[in-house]
C-alpha cells in the first residue's frame, strides 16, 4: 500500500483540487489564494482571489480559468499572480457559484448551489452553467441538485 504524505499546512481551506502541468492545483476558499503544490511539497501561490476561489480548469491554450464562488465570476489567472474577469455569471446564478470543469474547446461548466446554503434556505435545483471562450454565460442544463454532506 502506497504512504500518504502531508504536502501543505497551515491553510485555511483547501478544495477543488486539479492535477495539471505536473503539480497540484487547489484553492484555498478561505484563505484566498490559489496554490500549486509540487510532488516534494514546494507550495507557490499562483493567484489571489478575494471572493473565494474554488473550481479550477485551463483553456486550451493553458490559461488558468478560477471561479470565484462569492461574487459568481469566472476569473482568469494573470501572470503576475492577480487576476482578470473573463465573464460575470452573477446573472443566472443568484447564488454561489462552485466547481468547474473546462472541455477542450474552452468552455467552462460551472454548478452553482441554487440557494442561499450559508443563509439557510431550502435546498433547489440550478442549473449548470456554460461560459463560453468569448464571456457569454448560458445555462447549459435543467436544475440539479448540489450534493452537500450536511
Amino acid at each position: 500500500m502506497a504512504e500518504l504524505a502531508t504536502l501543505v499546512e497551515g491553510r485555511a481551506f483547501l478544495e477543488g483540487p486539479r492535477w495539471h502541468d505536473d503539480a497540484l492545483y487547489v484553492s484555498d476558499m478561505h484563505g484566498g489564494e490559489v496554490l500549486r503544490v509540487t510532488g516534494d511539497g514546494d507550495a507557490e501561490v499562483v493567484a489571489r482571489v478575494p471572493g473565494s476561489p474554488s473550481g479550477l480548469g485551463w483553456l486550451p491554450n493553458g490559461t488558468l480559468l478560477i471561479v470565484s464562488m462569492d461574487d459568481r465570476k469566472l476569473l482568469v489567472g494573470l501572470d503576475d499572480g492577480m487576476v482578470g474577469e473573463a465573464a460575470d455569471c452573477s446573472g443566472l446564478a443568484p447564488n454561489e457559484i462552485n466547481d468547474m470543469v473546462v472541455d477542450q474547446h474552452g468552455n467552462a461548466f460551472i454548478s452553482q448551489f441554487g440557494f442561499d446554503f450559508h443563509g439557510g434556505e431550502k435546498m433547489r435545483k440550478a442549473p449548470v452553467l456554460r461560459v463560453d471562450p468569448n464571456g457569454g454565460v448560458h445555462e447549459a442544463t435543467d436544475g440539479l441538485r448540489m450534493a452537500t454532506a450536511w
